[in-house]
């Protein structure tokens, strides 16, 4: 049986245009809808094959555990992670379902990018050439794509990366995952401590074999829904706090090493980059970073990110004397 595992925290339109794009799905499957503790009424309107309440918010990968460990309770043999601001075409799960061969690991799906002014439109039927209307391929970064295949540089403060063009990837997006249950059982499923971000990239690592995105197999993603965008406070917390972790978890000691050589360099002018569009944004960063090293598990704390504005106005002022790619 093929669990799929959506996990809704008060978004409820993004939820039910992801259900809807699964029931036109046409390999059969059982949604499994994880609610983490919404407040807003959404899980009121939502329909799905089996609803789990969380009662408050665990994280994305506390929240699909939670899904997974029922659905193998159930029976599941095949478990598709799938963000409830996504959606996808009709035979993606079919062609993902037939990628998974025994010496592969994870799958994922082609996701392009939604465009923005497109995101709050109502799903409607999918044109013949697989792709929603508003949707376009290339290299646009409104409306192109979101995830192609991925890349790790474990020895670097960024270290991981999405790429455009063909070849291996060295990771599936957690956005849509497919994994075998047993394996995903045999790993310890998602890590909790991260609670968002970097998740997926532990989880294929910790599996172990060959990860792979299937070109033909399409869906499209909005991003970060839940976090409120790629460069909010809470994204870029978890992004420059749960990068260490894994790095230092997965990396060989040689990357280890070259990795907390770079660690404080690049962190700084990465969190100096995105300062400069915002304070807070800035601030978070530089939190990120402190838990990395004090407290590198669980939720973003309750911290008054204004208390750091002078720490990120003051290391925007640091002299830098390289520049790394952003």
């Amino acid at each position: 049986m093929l669990a799929v595992i959506v996990l809704n925290w008060n978004g409820g339109d993004d939820t039910s245009r992801c259900l809807k794009s699964l029931a036109a799905s046409t390999l059969p499957h059982r949604v499994y809808l994880v609610d983490n503790g919404s407040t807003d009424g959404s899980l009121d309107t939502l329909i799905a094959d089996v609803v789990i309440r969380n009662g408050r918010n665990l994280g994305f990968a506390g929240g699909c555990n939670a899904g997974a460990k029922q659905a193998i309770a159930e029976g599941a043999t095949q478990l598709f992670f799938f963000n409830n601001d996504a959606t996808l075409a009709p035979d993606t799960l079919e062609k993902l379902h037939a990628a998974l061969a025994d010496n592969v690991a994870a799958v994922s799906p082609r996701i392009l990018a939604l465009l923005p002014q497109l995101a709050l439109l109502p799903p409607g039927p999918l044109p013949p050439n697989n792709k929603p209307f508003g949707w376009e391929e290339g290299g646009d970064v409104e409306g192109g794509i979101w995830f192609e295949r991925g890349q790790l540089t474990l020895n670097e403060f960024v270290i991981a990366r999405h790429v455009e063009g063909p070849g291996p990837s060295d990771f599936c997006s957690g956005c849509a995952l497919l994994v075998r249950a047993a394996d995903f059982e045999r790993v310890g499923g998602f890590d909790e401590a991260l609670f968002a971000y970097y998740e997926d990239i532990d989880l294929c690592l910790k599996l172990g074999g060959t990860c792979k995105v299937i070109p033909e197999a399409l869906a499209w993603h909005k991003g970060s829904a839940s976090t409120g965008g790629s460069e909010s406070p809470r994204s870029l917390f978890y992004t420059f706090r749960n990068s260490r972790t894994v790095a230092l978890r997965h990396g060989s000691p040689e990357q280890k090493q070259q990795y907390e050589r770079a660690w404080l360099r690049q962190g700084l002018w990465l969190a100096s980059f995105v300062g400069g569009r915002s304070k807070d944004a800035g601030a978070a960063a530089l939190l990120g970073m402190l838990c990395a090293r004090i407290k590198p598990s669980g939720e973003m704390p309750r911290f008054p990110l204004w208390f750091l504005w002078p720490l990120a106005l003051l290391n925007q002022r640091l002299p830098r004397r390289d520049r790394m790619a952003v």
